[in-house]
């Protein structure tokens, strides 16, 4: 404040404006006194917390005031509390509908959820999921980041064949089929495009049924030409009292890359796309929108962006609705197997892989013993497997279309058995309708006015909105690919049409199991089903292990004389043999007895192997030689060795001991029983009953197989000859060296 005195007087402005201030101050206090919350003299002070419009105002143990949960909040907490208590106790937890699974944050301990129902609770299609990718397709996301997969309800292996054949009524007529539609090789506009493109005709490998729309598109290969475009025939669907034919040719235009074994049409809302692989091997699927079809004879663009996608593509592509099935070309290209396929949505998200394993799908090189396409897989899986042609994707199950091409002047082997054959998402077989080509030849020719059959190989197929099962079959009558000679027939499989034909007497197939040489991995047979014939040596063996996924076998050789070596490396007398498979070709082998182990990797074609050493050993007889020869030289019953060979590193221990020189000349040498790698790799020897000599020995291995022994000189190194030995020298040692 400031002087109260001014001219020497009482200034009492100041004082009245400070008294002022003061009073302010004091009423602002008190009104804020009033309004504060107050607690009883001497207790600890209280601070209200933040406000919470799911909480009551309320006191802790301590008397500090905090949010307390409503009852409604306390009762749902209370509620979840038991249901992740129940759940932690079993592992699971349960909800009505999977989309209230999907909201839910799941607790880290839950392993399992249980579904009431899928839309509701109830429906019949709720089940079992777990937090463990089992490959299933039918999965969702919980709000908590977990993807969680179906679980089978009922095992298969749990299901007699009687149910595992009759899981669907369509399967019921196994044993009947039907020749549901013959149409030319050709359509209208090829012979304008063979011109202006220089192909030498057209070669239908799929075709694909869009009842929306009710047309069949027929997918072409060109062979070779100026391009390698894929061109799509496109046909009415015609509505017959025996179901949908193809009718009267609407056009052609060209997407993607030829050499595509199917290709899926399907709807978002009203817009219609194709989806269809870019190229042999090119891992890229394209999309198309082909709501309207294009003019006649159209290539359309190659799409980009997000019309183009990075898939592991094979050749097979199959789909239904927003579901896919690819054909995954991380198989082994070396093999070409289909046997590998991948789920994914319709962004190529990956969903889960699909294993039918080879004797599901057979292989994919068209070698074919005796013909002129015989080669080094010819044996073990064309001549035994049905080869798959297409991959249909139905609502519950999967379908390879099976039939590689025959004519008569070739063996008629598993490989070109014709029809379909039927496994569940996990790629395990349900059923199957199979026929010999030479059998579906006699049925065609068989109806009036048949097309000639010179030539027959499947092409894939489809499937109908109520689970009727097409293939179709190319037919050649000449010797060249054009459409002038070429037919087409759609066959009808497990058909229940009263034109349809019992094959039981002609039915082939060994559903429900695969012949083997293997039980619980133990060689108990010779006879390799691949070939037909017994096995003749280990090529077969492996072969065999090759085509059928086979990974481990263990024999005794004894039992097996004719597969007695490793490339011409006897196993050890009495071994137990154990050949594990690492990868299409190659192959760890062990063989031991109570004495020796050998240990080896084979790598290339089963009958043209390239062999490595890992682990062997074995003994000898230490040889001497003078000049080269060992004439007169005797021994005495010290005499021994043995080798151990780790990777590329051999060990050698030998003692021999003479009783008798004989009486060549020349330098001394000693057989080793593996040749070194290469030259000047010493050893440190002991040598007794030794003359002339003017230091110790030594031994010098040589890429030839044998070690010549050295004394030092004095301008080197000198040879020790016939004349250092006598007729009780006795000369031993222990060394390494690199194997050759």
């Amino acid at each position: 404040m400031g002087s109260i005195v001014r001219d020497g007087k009482f200034n009492s402005k100041l004082t009245d404006d400070e008294l002022d201030r003061t009073k302010i101050i004091q009423q602002e206090h008190a009104r804020d006194i009033d309004r504060a919350l107050k607690v009883d003299f001497g207790a600890a002070k209280q601070t209200l917390p933040s406000p919470d419009q799911s909480s009551l105002l309320g006191w802790d143990m301590h008397g500090k005031l905090l949010n307390r949960p409503s009852d409604e909040v306390s009762a749902g907490r209370a509620e979840a509390a038991a249901a992740a208590a129940i759940g932690a106790a079993s592992g699971r937890f349960a909800f009505d509908a999977r989309a209230d699974a999907a909201a839910a944050s799941i607790p880290e301990i839950i392993k399992a959820v249980d579904l009431r129902g899928d839309v509701v609770a109830g429906d019949g299609l709720g089940g079992l999921f777990i937090d463990q990718d089992n490959g299933s397709a039918d999965n969702f996301t919980s709000a908590d980041g977990r993807t969680w997969y179906r679980s089978e309800d009922v095992g298969y292996r749990r299901l007699g064949s009687t149910v595992k054949q009759g899981l669907r009524p369509d399967f019921q007529n196994r044993h009947r089929m039907r020749i549901h539609a013959i149409l030319p090789g050709g359509f209208p506009d090829a012979p304008t495009l063979v011109e202006q493109y220089n192909y030498n005709g057209f070669y239908d490998q799929g075709v694909l049924l869009d009842e929306r729309a009710g047309q069949f598109f027929f997918l072409k290969n060109p062979g070779s030409g100026l391009n390698d475009w894929c061109w799509i025939e496109v046909r009415q669907a015609v509505d017959t009292p025996d179901g949908l034919v193809p009718g009267p040719y609407i056009s052609c235009f060209s997407a993607g890359a030829q050499y595509n074994e199917g290709a899926v049409i399907w709807y978002d809302g009203s817009t219609r796309y194709l989806d269809i692989g870019m190229g042999n091997g090119s891992n890229q699927i394209g999309r198309y929108n082909v709501t309207t079809l294009p003019a006649t004879m159209t290539r359309l663009a190659n799409p980009s962006g997000g019309s183009l996608f990075s898939v592991p593509l094979k050749v097979q592509l199959a789909g239904r609705g927003r579901r896919r099935l690819v054909e995954s070309s991380g198989a082994p290209v070396s093999v070409r197997r289909k046997y590998l396929h991948t789920f994914y949505d319709e962004t190529y998200a990956a969903k889960g892989i699909v294993d039918f394993g080879i004797a599901g799908t057979g292989n994919d090189a068209d070698n074919i013993s005796g013909t002129a396409n015989s080669g080094a897989m010819a044996a073990a899986i064309t001549n035994t497997f049905p080869k798959s042609q297409g991959l249909v994707l139905a609502e519950d199950y999967i379908i390879h279309t099976v039939g590689g091409y025959w004519d008569p002047a070739q063996p008629e082997l598993g490989y070109s058995t014709h029809g379909v054959k039927v496994f569940d998402f996990k790629g395990r077989q349900l059923t199957e309708a199979l026929i010999k080509a030479s059998d579906l030849k006699a049925i065609i020719e068989d109806l009036p006015s048949p097309p000639t059959v010179a030539r027959i190989e499947c092409e894939g197929g489809f499937i109908t909105s109520d689970n009727r099962v097409f293939t179709l079959a190319m037919l050649r009558s000449g010797a060249v690919v054009n459409n002038d000679a070429m037919s087409r027939v759609i066959i009808e499989w497990f058909s229940a049409g009263e034109d349809s034909v019992d094959i039981q007497d002609r039915a082939v197939g060994s559903f429900g199991s695969v012949i083997s040489p293997f039980r619980n991995g133990r060689l108990v047979s010779l006879t390799n089903p691949a070939t037909g014939g017994a096995f003749t040596g280990l090529g077969d063996l492996l072969d065999y292990m090759t085509a059928t996924d086979e990974t481990f076998v263990q024999f005794a050789a004894a039992n097996f004389p004719i597969i007695a070596d490793l490339n011409g490396v006897a196993f050890p007398a009495f071994a137990a043999v154990q050949i594990q498979m690492l990868d299409n070709y190659s192959w760890r082998i062990r063989a031991r007895n109570r004495t020796v182990e050998k240990e080896y990797q084979i790598s290339g074609n089963p009958r043209v192997q390239t062999m490595a050493v890992i682990r062997d050993e074995g003994t000898f007889s230490p040889t001497l030689k003078i000049n080269n020869a060992s004439t007169g030289i005797v021994y005495s019953a010290q005499r021994s060795g043995a080798w151990k060979r780790t990777g590329d590193v051999i060990t050698i221990e030998f003692i021999l001991e003479l009783t008798a020189k004989g009486s060549l000349t020349g330098n001394v040498t000693i057989d080793l029983p593996v040749a070194p790698a290469s030259n000047n790799g010493t050893a440190d020897l002991m040598a007794q009953g030794m003359a002339g000599l003017t230091s110790p020995v030594m031994g010098v291995c040589f890429t030839s197989g044998v070690m010549t022994l050295y004394q030092n000189a004095a301008t080197g190194r000198a040879a020790v000859t016939d004349a250092n030995l006598t007729s009780t020298s006795v000369l031993r040692g222990s060394f390494s060296y690199l194997a050759a």
